[in-house]
């Protein structure tokens, strides 16, 4: 779903300063930027699977230290961040989007920083995840934008622990 506004799309320019923070993977931020966002319930990968998938992301990473050539990101991607995402394209779990009344209440989480906090480009409603494409204003960061999206109205709705899976810069629009 697109926002009724023209949201300027800012990809990544190789040019411009980058910010590199680290937790599990180095995160990319440069200001201005849109970035796309996945975010999920608890339940939408069932655990079993998810200890695997954090077992077997370790021990790669250990024995693929950064840098990373074109080579082993394509591993990594198609090891982990696609699995994740044919995962969750499944539908596992309750996927409580699918009551209108749930979808409705997240759609308002996802729009009430709208223009202020970030810049929502279009967004997608899975059953059991949420895709979108935000652009955070100036004054505040990626960091604070997920916060922000972390959608306390889900996590009453449906008493579950809303989990950020990526944060990642959009190269271009044909990415």
């Amino acid at each position: 779903m697109s926002t009724s506004r023209h949201v300027p799309f800012h990809g990544f320019d190789p040019y411009d300063e980058v910010h590199v923070a680290r937790r599990r993977l180095p995160h990319w931020r440069q200001p201005g930027l849109s970035y796309f966002v996945t975010f999920r319930p608890a339940d939408s990968v069932p655990q079993p699977l998810l200890r695997q998938w954090r077992y077997e992301r370790a021990i790669w990473l250990r024995l693929h230290p950064q840098p990373w050539g074109a080579d082993e990101q394509r591993e990594y991607e198609a090891r982990f961040t696609n699995r994740m995402q044919e995962w969750l394209d499944a539908g596992m779990g309750a996927c409580h989007m699918r009551r209108p009344e749930v979808r409705a209440e997240v759609e308002v989480c996802l729009l009430q920083f709208d223009g202020n906090r970030y810049d929502i480009d279009a967004f997608v409603l899975m059953p059991n995840h949420v895709h979108a494409v935000i652009k955070p204003t100036s004054g505040s960061d990626l960091s604070t934008v997920l916060q922000g999206c972390q959608c306390k109205p889900l996590q009453q709705v449906v008493q579950v622990q809303v989990y950020i899976l990526d944060g990642r810069i959009v190269r271009s629009h044909r990415s």
